[in-house]
């Protein structure tokens, strides 16, 4: 498996890289950055400054080949933090933080990703509060401080896609 890095890679660097690579005349690879988006680690990131309800947001970033952000670790949701901080002000909204990807499923307070892992198995579980981990049928959120919280799904807040990069 090759690792892209988000800039341009000629095929020698590739082949260095793999040794079950096919021979190919490609000269070089170029990953596309759709605008906004930002990299960090093998995948891009935009916060979006406009409000909108949980299942719209999860349109936008469907819209842009990817879904809301999963998160995966405490450096991830630092990254995801600053994007959402850099984002403000939101139009019409006033709510400090943004969509992530995960909500409660089942309305038993059992929280999946949108990869249908819950929280421990996706590598992030930090609450912004104790009780918003208990609150059912909600939706997933993550605050300016880093930490998730639990918003109604119909809120409107700031939201932020992930994406994994296509290739030219």
């Amino acid at each position: 498996m090759v690792i892209i890095d988000y800039r341009i890679l000629s095929i020698r660097t590739i082949e260095s890289q793999c040794t079950d690579c096919v021979d190919t005349v490609v000269s070089q690879l170029k990953v596309q950055k759709p605008e906004g988006y930002k990299p960090w680690g093998n995948n891009l990131y935009k916060a979006y400054n406009v409000a909108k309800n949980w299942n719209n947001a999860q349109q936008t970033c469907q819209g842009d080949n990817g879904n809301l952000a999963i998160i995966n670790s405490r450096e991830e949701a630092q990254f995801v933090q600053q994007l959402v901080i850099n984002a403000r002000p939101i139009t019409g909204s006033t709510y400090p933080g943004g969509w992530v990807g995960f909500r409660d499923s089942d309305g038993g307070a059992n929280w999946q990703t949108l990869t249908g892992q819950n929280l421990n198995q996706a590598g992030y579980d930090v609450w912004w509060r104790k009780k918003d981990r208990a609150e059912k049928n909600k939706c997933g959120a993550i605050k300016i401080c880093g930490r998730l919280s639990t918003v109604s799904c119909n809120n409107l807040i700031a939201f932020v896609c992930e994406i994994k990069p296509s290739i030219d």
